[in-house]
């Protein structure tokens, strides 16, 4: 969350809930596959568009620790790239 504090002595006077920094619609797993999850990364660049900011979206299977998994390895994702209005 977000605390809201006071100027005087910076005392906690509200936590609010964090604003999403991606779409509800773009966090949320597409692939059928059990287990996976969303991953994000931020532009390092800048656009020559006001306003906007590139990031890559990747889904991949939650961390194992580096054991075994069972079965067979899932086919491969989509790394995309998405434009996103600030």
């Amino acid at each position: 969350g977000v605390w809201v504090l006071d100027e005087s002595d910076f005392s906690i006077l509200e936590t609010r809930p964090k604003e999403p920094s991606y779409p509800r619609e773009l966090s949320q797993v597409q692939s059928e596959i059990p287990g996976m999850r969303v991953n994000w990364s931020g532009d390092s660049g800048g656009s020559n568009e006001q306003g906007v900011r590139y990031n890559l979206r990747w889904e991949t299977l939650e961390r194992n620790r580096d054991r075994p998994r069972e079965g067979e390895p899932p086919q491969p994702t989509w790394l995309e790239v998405v434009k996103l209005r600030n």
